[in-house]
């Protein structure tokens, strides 16, 4: 089992006034999961996140919900558009159909690459927030341990990086999710893993096509590893 750790602070100073970061936790199962998913891949391998928001304002990643994928390798994943409706059904047909709306978390694992964000990372979640028009959680893990969780705060445009990893003790065996997840693997991750190395930027896995404009002219959120918050900077529709 991989015992996942993060560093940085949940207090950042903005120019005008102190800022706290949202809290986010994990549940004991979901710390499970998403410990199994980045130790039995050796390739990337996506996942989602169910999230309740609870009274104090904190966010607990209750539930990692494992898709089927379509492409998997050592630098990218991208999870099926069956994969996608499968999520769908699945909480439908649990009569979960609240939960729809809290799938807020988009995660995947770095296999053993560090965790920090890729460009495509950055436009991956910009698109999510477009289309939920709401906030969202970002975690990368990688099996060496690391994690990286941001919170993008679409109603104010910030960003908070380097959020702290915290677990929330669940009792959970992790044998059984070893299990379960080596079974869900033999269906959900391809069997034939192509790599191509991206042309240029614009040809993104899993987001579409963009142009190269979209790199330009300072359109881009600002790498941010000193743990401030960022306002967004994008070309993409933010209403």
């Amino acid at each position: 089992m991989i015992n996942f750790s993060s560093s940085g602070g949940t207090t950042f100073k903005s120019t005008l006034v102190d800022v706290i970061a949202p809290k986010v936790l994990f549940s004991r199962q979901a710390s499970l999961w998403m410990s199994a998913l980045a130790e039995l891949h050796e390739t990337e391998v996506g996942f989602y996140g169910i999230v309740d928001k609870e009274v104090d304002g904190s966010y607990v990643i209750r539930e990692i919900i494992y898709p089927k994928h379509q492409l998997a390798n050592c630098a990218t994943c991208e999870i099926s558009p069956d994969g996608e409706a499968s999520i769908m059904n699945y909480l439908i047909e649990a009569e979960r159909q609240d939960d729809i709306a809290k799938l807020k978390m988009w995660g995947h694992s770095h296999v053993n690459m560090g965790v920090f964000a890729s460009s495509q990372d950055e436009h991956e979640i910009l698109l999510r927030m477009n289309e939920t028009k709401e906030y969202q959680i970002r975690v990368i893990c990688n099996k060496k341990g690391d994690v990286s969780i941001s919170f993008f705060d679409y109603d104010n445009r910030l960003r908070y990086d380097n959020i702290p990893y915290v677990e929330q003790n669940y009792n959970n065996e992790y044998d059984d999710v070893v299990k379960t997840v080596t079974e869900m693997k033999k269906v959900n991750i391809p069997s034939i893993i192509p790599f191509t190395p991206p042309i240029s930027h614009g040809i993104i896995h899993g987001a579409g096509a963009f142009d190269d404009d979209d790199y330009a002219n300072d359109k881009w959120p600002p790498w941010n590893f000193s743990g401030k918050p960022k306002k967004f900077k994008s070309n993409f529709e933010m209403r």
